[in-house]
């Protein structure tokens, strides 16, 4: 889907990794380990990072650039529902459970977008060796779920209010 670059980028992630919600507050160990699984992937606009339907086999951090998350309108056009730019996080559901993507991600916006890419298997055994990393990786991911639950659950009950007053 996208043109990857997949080399270690450890050294230089360390410093972004420990700005991120996601990885923040790690001891310098963890945030190595976690590092040392991280590949940088570049994508041109347009490409596509994963589509709906896809296996969810990594999650992402977006390094620089914008992701659109979009599901198709019924005549094939995407509808964006939103945007990720630096520090966000994509295909973490994959992290859950292995249900094929519900989303389609797209490099979009500025001409390139870079990625940081973990492998699932690889990041969930680095997990099953440090409860520690474990614990907080969860506490952190529910809380990022738990916002995009609420605003997905605000817009729809939006749209439901306009649909009401439209007497539909």
């Amino acid at each position: 889907m996208g043109s990857r670059v997949g080399y270690n980028v450890n050294d230089v992630t360390n410093d972004f990794l420990k700005g991120l919600d996601l990885f923040g507050g790690l001891s310098p160990e963890h945030l190595d380990s976690v590092g040392a699984l991280a590949r940088r992937e570049t994508f041109k606009r347009g490409e596509g990072v994963f589509r709906e339907r896809d296996p969810g086999g990594k999650f992402y951090v977006v390094e620089s650039g914008v992701i659109e998350i979009s599901r198709p309108r019924s005549d094939g056009r995407p509808l964006v529902l939103m945007r990720l730019e630096r520090g966000e996080i994509l295909g973490e559901m994959a992290l859950f459970d292995e249900a094929p993507r519900g989303v389609t991600a797209t490099a979009a916006v500025v001409p390139e977008t870079h990625l940081l890419a973990w492998e699932i298997p690889a990041f969930q055994t680095l997990l099953a060796g440090s409860p520690a990393l474990a614990a907080h990786l969860q506490r952190v991911l529910l809380k990022k779920l738990g916002q995009r639950l609420r605003a997905s659950s605000n817009a729809v009950h939006a749209l439901m209010r306009t649909v009401d007053s439209s007497g539909a």
